[in-house]
């Protein structure tokens, strides 16, 4: 009983980890109505996604 005891903590802190980063249901209808790059970027503003997309954009501007 001792052993699954840990994993069960363990898992529940997964979920909650995975939880975290879900987006919204505002920001799924922003990206829903966004009809410009613009209106994505300021919908994923605020988001655990934000660091993604600012090292990806600053990765292709540095290709050119």
């Amino acid at each position: 009983m001792w052993v699954t005891r840990p994993l069960k903590f363990s898992s529940n802190a997964m979920c909650r980890a995975i939880k975290s980063t879900l987006l919204g249901k505002k920001t799924f209808e922003q990206l829903l109505t966004a009809t410009t790059v613009g209106d994505i970027l300021v919908a994923i503003k605020n988001t655990p996604y934000e660091k993604f997309i600012k090292s990806t954009l600053e990765k292709s501007i540095s290709k050119r």
